[in-house]
């Protein structure tokens, strides 16, 4: 009798595609199934209401009406998804208050991502979640 093991999902919203793309392979080569890439909020939200993501990987600066941080909140606050913010922003401090205010939870990393951070960040959120071991296995 074969067993089917489920990876976890990761969803990329980010809208530099060469980007979106590098972060798409770095997240299969950590063992995630990448449920969807997307630019913008509007199909952020549509692919984590039809496949809930385990962990976000999110741009903050979107095409879109909306950005990043408020399509994270609303994954976070639906799913208790995880999130990584993406950002190239990283040393604006009201950006960085108003992440912490509406996503608390929340990883920020630097663009460009360099070397293991995403690796990184992504072993810190799971023991940060060990209560839920199906997350990150």
């Amino acid at each position: 009798m074969s067993r089917t093991v489920s990876l976890p999902r990761a969803l990329i919203v980010e809208d530099e595609i060469v980007i979106a793309m590098d972060l798409e392979a770095q997240m299969k080569k950590l063992g995630f199934e990448v449920c969807g890439v997307t630019s913008n909020a509007r199909e952020a939200l549509q692919i984590a209401m039809d496949e809930p993501p385990d962990i976000a990987i999110m741009d903050i600066y979107l095409n879109g009406a909306r950005d990043g941080i408020e399509v994270a909140r609303q994954v976070y606050d639906l799913f208790a998804t995880s999130v990584i913010f993406v950002t190239a922003y990283g040393d604006d401090e009201g950006l960085m208050d108003r992440i912490h205010e509406q996503v608390p939870e929340a990883t920020v990393l630097s663009k460009p991502l360099y070397g293991s951070k995403l690796a990184e960040a992504i072993t810190r959120l799971a023991q940060a979640r060990s209560n839920a071991p199906r997350l990150y296995s």
